[in-house]
């Protein structure tokens, strides 16, 4: 209290006036704000978590959900996996065979979207997915994804 008796009376009122507004705002700027953003990527996060449940209990009702019986006359994986994302509405950017694996760039493309074709993809062409890379973009529900693609057996 010794620096604050040292004040005249109007550095003293200036001062006890100002510090509690000080204090209000730096609660708001470092607890109140930061928690609000935490929030709300936190329930971004579960709207996607629901869109995947909600996408994989539709894969899951649909009629045909067996896998399909694989015969020797397939077309090669590439043109199943070309089909396959024309028919969604998807552009693939990249086919790159390796092997027996195709790996599969898709630039922007919508999540709920994607999640339906690979399920095509393991119902209707015997495509399993080997790996999966998936990040998001600015826009909500926009996605970027890498595949690798393989045959089911």
């Amino acid at each position: 209290m010794s620096a604050l008796s040292r004040l005249n009376p109007r550095e003293r009122l200036l001062v006890l006036g100002v510090l509690p507004v000080v204090a209000v705002l730096a609660l708001i700027w470092y607890v109140w704000l930061p928690l609000q953003d935490h929030r709300r990527a936190l329930t971004e996060r579960i709207a996607d978590y629901r869109l995947v449940e909600a996408s994989a209990r539709a894969a899951a009702a649909r009629p045909g959900t067996q896998r399909p019986e694989l015969s020797q006359d397939r077309a090669p994986l590439a043109a199943r996996v070309t089909r396959s994302a024309e028919a969604a509405g998807l552009l693939l950017r990249r086919l790159e065979p390796d092997g027996g694996l195709l790996r599969v760039t898709i630039d922007e493309a919508a999540f709920d979207t994607v999640l339906l074709w690979i399920s095509d993809l393991e119902t209707d062409e015997a495509v399993g997915i080997a790996a999966i890379e998936a990040e998001r973009r600015i826009e909500p529900g926009v996605v970027s994804l890498r595949l690798t693609l393989e045959e089911m057996e």
